[in-house]
């Protein structure tokens, strides 16, 4: 068997990631959803909780290590010259730089008031300091991609003027 263009190789881990999801999670509320508790004020424990757990886990450390791979790649080649007069670097750059900025300024002004959690009030600044600021960054960065990918998918029509 030969070696995979990219996009067939991705679209098969997408492929694999979405059916052992899809499995894990079935699973999780097919077997045992309804087991009672042993805790007080707790109706059920899915029998089947850890599993989903260890998923989200392998699943978020797999993600950090193709995200690394993929800037460490990244870095190494945006500064050779692709040949179509594109200043990968600059772009690179620009963007590593606008993420870091948003990062900074959503952690920065991330609030950190108590919450109410399972009855139980959560008051541990630094963590709601961490998931607002997590939160914000996210919402921030979707806006701005759907705010990009919105004008690309215009440039057909403004070219036409």
């Amino acid at each position: 068997m030969g070696k995979l263009p990219a996009e067939k190789f991705s679209h098969r881990v997408l492929y694999a990631m979405v059916g052992v999801s899809a499995a894990v999670f079935a699973a999780f509320y097919m077997v045992g959803y309804d087991t009672p508790s042993p805790l007080p004020g707790v109706s059920a424990a899915p029998l089947l909780t850890g599993a989903v757990v260890w998923l989200c886990c392998i699943a978020a450390v797999a993600g950090a290590a193709v995200a690394v791979w993929s800037a460490a790649r990244g870095v190494k080649n945006s500064w050779t010259d692709t040949g179509h007069n594109v200043p990968a670097g600059k772009i690179a750059a620009g963007t590593a730089a606008a993420t870091a900025l948003v990062m900074a300024l959503s952690f920065a002004f991330a609030g950190s008031g108590s919450v109410v959690v399972n009855g139980a009030e959560f008051t541990d600044g630094f963590w709601l300091t961490a998931a607002g600021g997590m939160v914000s960054a996210c919402i921030s960065m979707l806006a701005i991609a759907a705010a990009a990918a919105i004008y690309g998918a215009t440039r057909y029509w403004r070219g036409k003027r």
